[in-house]
C-alpha cells in the first residue's frame, strides 16, 4: 500500500459520519478540527491531505482574528498546528492533533420523535397559566408569544409539534484548581418541552 491509499484511509476515518453500534438509538456523529490554539473549527479532510511538495506535512491554522485591522499585531494569523505526524508500516500520515465531535441535529431530533409520548410533550408547550402576571417559564413572555414567522406567530397552539424553540446553552468552567485551564459545555435544548422534559 502507498503514501495514497494509506492517507485516503485515514481521511474516510476521520471525516466519515461514526455510528454508535452500542447504543440502540445510535446517532451519527461528525467530526471537526478544532486548533488547540485558537480554536477554530476546520475540515478534517484539509488537515489529513495537507502536502508540502508532494509530502505530507503538518498543515498550520490560517485563522485570522482581526484580518482586516490595520495594526499588524492585531492580524496576525494562528498558525498553531492542527496535526502531528505518524509513521504507519511504509507511510506517514497527519492525525489531527483535536477532534470535535458534531452530532447530526436532523437525526437527533427524528430519534426524540420517535420516543413515546413526545409529540404529546410538545402540544403541552404554552398552556401553563401564569396568576398574578407572574412570569414562571418562558412561554409568558413576549418573545414566545409573538415571534414572528412568515407573516404569522411562530408558536401557535396548531403548530406545537412542528415548530421548535431551540435554546443553544453555552458555559464555560474551571475543573481544576491551580492550573489555567477551561472547558466548556455546549448544549441545545427543545423550549416547547415541558419544563421537567427540556434538558
Amino acid at each position: 500500500m502507498d503514501e495514497g491509499e494509506k492517507n485516503d484511509d485515514v481521511e474516510d476515518f476521520f471525516a466519515s459520519p461514526k455510528i454508535d453500534n452500542d447504543n440502540e438509538e445510535a446517532f451519527i456523529v461528525e467530526s471537526l478540527t478544532a486548533c488547540t490554539d485558537c480554536h477554530k473549527l476546520h475540515n478534517v479532510k484539509d488537515i489529513i491531505a495537507y502536502k508540502e511538495e508532494g509530502k505530507v506535512a503538518i498543515m498550520n491554522c490560517p485563522y485570522k482574528e482581526y484580518p482586516n485591522n490595520p495594526i499588524s499585531s492585531r492580524n496576525h494569523q494562528c498558525n498553531n498546528s492542527l496535526s502531528i505526524l505518524k509513521k504507519n508500516k511504509n507511510a506517514t500520515i497527519a492525525v489531527p492533533r483535536m477532534l470535535y465531535p458534531k452530532p447530526n441535529i436532523h437525526q437527533q431530533l427524528s430519534i426524540l420523535y420517535q420516543r413515546p409520548d413526545f409529540e404529546n410533550m410538545l402540544k403541552l408547550s404554552g398552556i401553563q397559566k401564569n396568576e398574578n402576571n407572574i412570569y414562571s417559564d418562558i412561554y409568558n413572555g413576549k418573545v414566545w408569544k409573538n415571534f414572528p414567522f412568515d407573516g404569522s406567530t411562530f408558536f401557535t397552539t396548531e403548530t406545537a409539534t412542528t415548530h421548535l424553540g431551540l435554546l443553544l446553552n453555552l458555559d464555560w468552567f474551571q475543573p481544576f484548581s491551580y492550573t489555567q485551564h477551561s472547558t466548556s459545555a455546549i448544549y441545545v435544548s427543545i423550549c416547547n418541552l415541558p419544563r421537567v422534559g427540556t434538558h
